[in-house]
């Protein structure tokens, strides 16, 4: 892209109905891929950081999540690696927090170049959660802004205020006024030059909210329009962005086909239907908004989040003791059915709440009221028990998992597994596979298991 090309970046609503396929392929396949964010630090308001998780430590604990997710690819948003922390210092993102920094490197911003290095070799993308929206007082910006008029106003000529966090007064950037200034893509271009976003192809932007600017008489529809330049730019340059929710500021989803994943995935059962996986997946459904269904995450899936499994929220200075055996559970009990789910196409739903049916090829049905999925002649999950294959490797491998345990419990295997004899059965830990059983033996595709309370286990053929 040449110096001035941005200007012609287009803010064209783009009807993905015509394709169900996104703009472009995004550059990464989110229907395929864990995404979640990792909390490392937030502002104790005293001009120090309450940090949760340094970079050194960040690397370990993807090493360990590779492990349990059996290579699955990943993505992994770090919060609060700027300034002090979580939400400090918008609209700038020109300094890494110093208080993340490894011992043996010179600056923090050496760090994070290592560990998102680093984290490839654990099929992982790191990347950074932003925010292109809010501006804060003590940001090293904020006179640039004010001055250059690229704050939104009141119709009374006030600055617009957002909201509080941190305990600092939060405004609105004015997308319109920041875009054609230049200064929306000094600022993506300077993040680019400082880090290796390209490299890693995408970025979270958080709460990309559009409002209008009555003191600028810019209408709701414009910040929109500016908003989706803003996405295109990030996606010329070889980065999708992911974002919090899908939007509906008008009630008209006007961002779907340009941002691939969302953290708060709320959708009805049309839109299921209607847009694959592949258009447009999250994240998992917010049970704080209206008119949310949240069934609808057992007849599609849905992933997690991540960064709560794994940082104390009561004391954000410590990583959970028991984190691995709750990432254990979440990544078997959601992330695996979704991912299955996913795959599929979604033909149709019948019946109603709470006794719903939904329909997928391959004979794939999922039943709302028992919490099951049933393949062909197999039931793979039903409500906290899974038997479901690792889809994303090309070994023969079988995961099971059990909150509440059982004894002697038959499993049919998948027809592909018609000659195996004999499997071995594998505790799974964030250390690495502990053997259990050397050889079960397999009769007519019929697999009998005991597991214990919240065991996950993995299931191999048995090689001679």
């Amino acid at each position: 892209m040449n110096k001035n090309d941005w200007k012609n970046v287009s803010g064209d609503y783009y009807d993905w109905k015509i394709t169900q396929k996104p703009e472009r392929p995004y550059i990464h396949n989110y229907s395929k891929t864990l995404t979640m964010k990792l909390f490392c630090s937030i502002p104790d308001n005293r001009g120090n950081s309450i940090v949760a998780c340094k970079f050194d430590e960040v690397l370990e604990i993807i090493k360990k999540i590779d492990v349990i997710t059996r290579g699955i690819d990943k993505i992994i948003y770090l919060v609060g690696w700027q300034f002090q922390g979580h939400d400090d210092k918008y609209p700038s993102w020109s300094q890494v927090n110093e208080d993340l920094k490894r011992e043996e490197d010179d600056t923090s911003l050496d760090s994070l170049k290592w560990l998102m290095n680093e984290a490839f070799n654990y099929n992982t993308t790191v990347s950074l959660h932003i925010n292109m929206t809010d501006a804060y007082k003590d940001s090293p910006l904020w006179n640039t802004y004010v001055k250059n008029d690229l704050i939104s106003k009141n119709e009374d000529g006030s600055l617009l205020k957002i909201g509080t966090w941190n305990h600092k007064d939060s405004y609105q950037v004015c997308y319109k006024n920041e875009w054609e200034s230049g200064y929306a893509v000094k600022r993506i271009d300077d993040l680019l030059e400082m880090l290796p976003i390209k490299k890693a192809g995408t970025v979270h932007i958080d709460a990309f909210f559009a409002r209008e600017s009555k003191g600028h008489d810019i209408s709701l529809d414009e910040e929109q329009l500016y908003r989706r330049k803003i996405i295109r730019y990030w996606r010329d340059k070889g980065i999708d962005v992911t974002s919090e929710f899908i939007y509906r500021e008008k009630g008209i989803d006007d961002l779907i086909g340009l941002v691939p994943m969302v953290w708060h995935i709320n959708q009805n059962v049309q839109d299921y239907l209607e847009r694959p996986a592949t258009l447009l997946t999250g994240g998992r459904i917010n049970r704080d908004l209206k008119d949310y269904d949240e069934k609808l995450g057992i007849l599609f899936g849905e992933s997690i989040h991540g960064e709560g499994l794994l940082i104390n929220e009561s004391d954000l200075t410590v990583i959970k003791p028991n984190w691995e055996n709750d990432f254990i559970e979440a990544f078997c009990l959601e992330v695996i059915p979704w991912y299955f789910l996913n795959q599929l196409e979604r033909l149709q739903v019948k019946g109603v709440v709470p006794n719903r049916l939904a329909y997928y090829n391959n004979e794939v049905v999922v039943k709302e009221n028992e919490k099951q999925i049933i393949c062909r002649d197999m039931v793979i999950k039903e409500d906290t028990n899974i038997f479901m294959e690792s889809y994303w490797t090309t070994n023969k491998e079988i995961i099971a998992y059990s909150v509440e345990g059982y004894k002697n419990k038959q499993w049919r295997l998948p027809e592909s597994w018609k000659s195996v004899e004999e499997v071995s059965v594998s505790k799974i830990t964030g250390d690495g596979l502990i053997s259990l059983i050397n050889r079960v033996p397999i009769r007519d595709r019929l697999l009998t298991l005991s597991l214990e309370v919240k065991e996950g286990v993995l299931i191999e053929p048995v090689k001679e």
